[in-house]
């Protein structure tokens, strides 16, 4: 964080969703932003498995 020069006190949520977004690998940590609300971050069973559960909601 100190590349960007960000400092922790002044993040919002919205703030670190995007910088989780931006950081990540796709290929070594899958992300799934749904909804704008919630986050799931690599490829555990039970990531997936919520994830999917999410999904079926649709």
């Amino acid at each position: 964080m100190r590349i960007r020069k960000i400092n922790y006190n002044e993040l919002k949520e919205k703030d670190y969703l995007n910088l989780i977004v931006d950081h990540y690998s796709y290929l070594k940590r899958p992300v799934l932003l749904y909804n704008n609300n919630k986050v799931y971050v690599g490829n555990s069973e039970s990531n997936i498995k919520s994830a999917e559960i999410e999904l079926s909601k649709i």
